[in-house]
Order: structure tokens, then sequence, then C-alpha cells
């Protein structure tokens, strides 16, 4: 009566879920210091970000006790910069797949024709903070050009 998973998909769930708790708290401190991060630097080339820490409703402190989610959006100012953002950064690679312990950014407009075509969706991995807002800087000075 419901759903079965294959012999690999399962393989791959357990083989995630048995780091997941080591990965995601370290995730979730990159994901929330990046997005502070781009908050602070006030980049002209973006639009608007979205992350649940900067929601500032009650309820959504309440659910999130143990950290934010390690997956943000931005909305570039324009097309050409989302495209050269995600073609330019390094640690982060362009892929559609977005929850891994590697760093991912998605222009979404590839695959998807009716999304914003100003959009990139960044999943945030376990690498270096620093090494992961260099990355995100060098990118960003390559889009304003």
């Amino acid at each position: 009566m419901g759903n079965r998973l294959g012999t690999m998909e399962s393989w791959l769930l357990l083989r995630s879920l048995r780091t997941f708790h080591l990965r995601l708290p370290q995730q979730s401190f990159n994901a929330t210091s990046l997005v502070s991060h781009i908050v602070g630097a006030k980049y002209s080339i973006i639009a608007n970000i979205v992350h649940a820490s900067l929601q500032q409703e009650e309820y959504v402190k309440r659910q999130l006790t143990g950290g934010y989610p390690p997956c943000f959006s931005i909305y570039f100012a324009t097309e050409k910069q989302a495209k050269i953002f995600c073609s330019t950064t390094k640690l982060f690679r362009h892929a559609t797949s977005l929850g891994g312990a590697e760093s991912l950014c998605e222009w979404r407009a590839m695959t998807d024709p009716h999304v914003d075509r100003t959009l990139v969706r960044i999943s945030v991995g376990v690498e270096g903070i620093d090494d992961l807002i260099a990355d995100f800087n060098q990118a960003i000075h390559e889009a304003e050009k």
C-alpha cells in the first residue's frame, strides 16, 4: 500500500543517516554565519536573501531550537549576475541536488523555466566557514564585473 525504496536508495539513506547528527549542526552553523555575512556586507547585486534565520516571527525561533536549515535562497539584481555567480564559485559546486555534505549552488532557471531567473539556491556544507565566505566573496566580485 506504500512506496518501497530500491536497494541502492535504501543504502544511500542509511549511509546518510549515520552521519546526519555530525553534519547538520556544522551545516546549520555555516549557513547562518554565511547569511549573516551576506546581510552585513550589503552587496549591491543581491536584491533579496531568504533564510529562516532572518525571519522575525516568534514561532520560527520556537520551532527551530536546534539551529537553522543549511539551505537558503538569493535573488540577484540581474539574471546575468546569477549565472556568473554559480559558474565562478570554487567550493560551491553547481548542482541541482541540494542537501549533501558539500556546499552547492543552483541557478534554478537552468532546470525550471517557471521560476524567477535571478534566483540562486544555496546548500551549505561542512567546509570551513572562512573558506566558504572567501569563495562567496570572489564569486560576487566576478558577478559584479
